[in-house]
């Protein structure tokens, strides 16, 4: 073998070195890609949970006052009427949470799995 042909072969070598450090480079950057997606999604979805959370939590508190103003109110037929009032307006506000809470569900879910898609 001589010089030249041991720098052709170190050449070919380099080259064939590149080009897979280029290919393991890209798969790479897409495994980040999809764990910043994973990531981003997995963000929105706790972030709407917790605002969806303090809704509720605003709500019951609002109800729990409302409720102490009606338990000051001394005649029965008054308290009973409230407390079917409030159990009423409890289940609507559950109602109204579930449902929101299960569609922002599916939109994070829907927005996630586009963002996937067009990762791979």
């Amino acid at each position: 073998m001589t010089l030249n042909d041991l720098e052709w072969r170190n050449g070919r070598y380099f080259a064939l070195f590149q080009r897979i450090r280029v290919v393991s480079e890209r798969g790479a950057l897409r495994k980040s890609s999809r764990s910043l997606s994973h990531l981003l999604m997995s963000s929105c979805y706790v972030l709407q949970l917790i605002n969806w959370s303090m809704l509720l939590t605003r709500c019951l508190q609002e109800l729990k006052e409302l409720a102490a103003l009606a338990y000051r109110d001394t005649t029965n037929e008054n308290r009973e009427f409230w407390k079917n009032e409030m159990g009423q307006a409890l289940r609507d506000i559950q109602r109204v949470y579930d449902e929101k809470l299960e569609d922002t569900r599916g939109d994070v879910e829907t927005y996630y799995n586009l963002k996937v898609r067009s990762v791979f």
